[in-house]
């Protein structure tokens, strides 16, 4: 369940002072890559953490199981590795070379996330998990693919996150205002079918509750 109050607040901080000194742009400080010609460039603070602290806090310590779709340069794994120091965390990506990543408590897999078959012999392999974390390629398409594919893979009671949920505003990424097919549109649907609508179509059965914030949608799995 949710932390409230102070108690959350105090995780909130904690977890993006993690993010920022791993260097992810999951938390509240926006972080600086250099680039080859010697500028830097600024990727805007997302803010998920906010939202991660407040639902996740009470696994801290718990031996959970963390899977993330996205690898890029490590810092949200090495974010995870000190947040729940328990944990074991599984890492996805398309690129070989984001098997460097890997650690004592952290493997990483290379596959495709619209890869069904890959990701439910994942699933078989690692899971259960009591979070998983879409931060892959963004597109409609991958969004559906892998919460189907990985849903019958997270443990009752447990989180699936979909991040970057802006792009189904971008053509570029499969989605539109309003566009039936976007993740958001599909989300919405599930929150009819939470409320009782027989015949509001679903993504996926289970679900006891869904998140919104900016670029974020968490879905907790029913217990």
């Amino acid at each position: 369940m949710p932390a409230v109050g102070s108690a959350v607040e105090e995780v909130q901080v904690e977890l993006a002072a993690i993010a920022e000194r791993t260097r992810t742009d999951k938390g509240r400080s926006n972080i600086g890559y250099p680039k080859k010609d010697g500028t830097t460039v600024y990727q805007a603070a997302k803010r998920h953490t906010d939202t991660y602290a407040r639902f996740f806090a009470h696994l801290r310590g718990e031996p959970i199981r963390l899977l993330e779709i996205g690898v890029a340069s490590g810092a949200s794994l090495r974010m995870w590795e000190e947040f729940f120091p328990a944990a074991h965390i599984v890492g996805v990506d398309v690129n070989e070379g984001a098997r460097r990543h890997a650690r004592e408590r952290t493997s990483v897999h290379i596959g495709d996330q619209g890869d069904a078959a890959f990701l439910d012999a994942l699933g078989r392999e690692e899971g259960p998990f009591d979070i998983v974390i879409d931060d892959g390629g963004h597109r409609m398409e991958q969004h559906r693919a892998s919460l189907r594919a990985l849903w019958p893979h997270v443990a009752p009671g447990g989180y699936y996150a979909i991040e970057d949920l802006l792009t189904a505003y971008v053509p570029q990424y499969g989605g539109g205002y309003l566009n039936e097919d976007t993740t958001i549109e599909r989300l919405k649907h599930q929150i009819d079918a939470l409320n009782g609508q027989a015949q509001a179509p679903r993504l996926v059965e289970g679900i006891g509750a869904i998140w919104f914030a900016r670029g974020l949608a968490l879905l907790c799995k029913a217990a």
